[in-house]
């Protein structure tokens, strides 16, 4: 018989992640999403006012840097709490609320980037020079005028953070379909050990047995269910590779590789490098999971 894999809820905690240090309870973060929401106008009081002085900016930037970190909080908790069990319908609603909640946040500090731009870079360098607390933010100062050319408009800005959540549909459904709906079935190896596939373990556990034919029972079972919805990941895929093209032209980059680099400041040789290096010594993986 095959071992059977645990729950999340039938797990020693030690093994899991420690979700009542991050909030005590789904109520408490839906309580904390409220009132970021809440909070939301709190930010945009400093529209269009960033340039009247430094301690202007600096409380903006304050307000931003408490919002944002409470919003990453909550969005991270909701997608880990995902994560732990796709299938959950409770989880997969807050994994979208959190979305949502910080799709309305990147929406409301879109102004801020634009502003700052527009007061210059050097006199936004004086007001370093001149505002101890300012001068945290020098480097974060010296890579948004990096990006100029790149930033929008707060008008469009504010828009590109509305359309961030359904931009991301594609992947949510990718993600429901391999994560949630697909079922890999079981194999069994030449001692008639039977093992349950899951997204888990083929990597972790079955690519890594020593039977070489179960290796292949697992491979063959496992990628025969991405084989059997091609046509849906393949739609997918269209889909994530047109909100990238979107994104690329929004932000005026010369293709969607430079506009994927383009935040880390990562030039598009090192992608290429590692690609050539990564095909050259391709054969040798093959041999290798073999």
């Amino acid at each position: 018989m095959a071992k059977k894999i645990q729950p999340r809820s039938k797990m020693d905690k030690k093994y899991t992640w420690n979700a009542e240090s991050v909030f005590r309870s789904n109520k408490a973060w839906e309580k904390e999403v409220k009132q970021i929401i809440a909070d939301i106008p709190g930010i945009k009081k400093f529209q269009g006012r960033l340039k009247e002085s430094p301690a202007i900016l600096l409380k903006a930037l304050t307000a931003y840097e408490n919002l944002a970190s409470r919003a990453q909080i909550a969005a991270m908790y909701a997608g880990f709490q995902y994560s732990v069990d796709t299938t959950n319908q409770e989880y997969a609603g807050m994994h979208s609320k959190a979305m949502s909640m910080y799709g309305q946040v990147a929406s409301a500090v879109s102004f801020i980037q634009p502003e700052i731009l527009a007061i210059g870079n050097r006199k936004i360098n004086k007001w370093v020079r001149e505002s101890r607390k300012l001068k945290v933010y020098k480097h974060s100062f010296e890579d948004l005028f990096r990006k100029q050319a790149h930033v929008r408009s707060a008008e469009v800005e504010e828009i590109l953070g509305m359309v961030s959540e359904p931009l991301s549909g594609a992947s949510t459904s990718t993600s429901m379909l391999t994560n949630a709906d697909f079922k890999f079935g079981r194999i069994q190896d030449s001692n008639g050990k039977v093992f349950d596939i899951t997204q888990g373990n083929f990597d972790s556990q079955l690519m890594h047995l020593a039977d070489r034919k179960a290796r292949k029972a697992a491979y063959q079972t496992y990628m025969d269910q991405y084989v059997a919805h091609k046509n849906t990941l393949a739609a997918n895929l269209s889909t994530s590779i047109n909100a990238n093209v979107f994104n690329m032209r929004a932000r005026k980059h010369e293709d969607t590789l430079s506009a994927s680099l383009f935040d880390l400041n990562i030039p598009t040789d090192v992608f290429h490098n590692l690609s050539t290096r990564s095909r050259k010594n391709f054969p040798f993986c093959i041999l290798f999971f073999r």
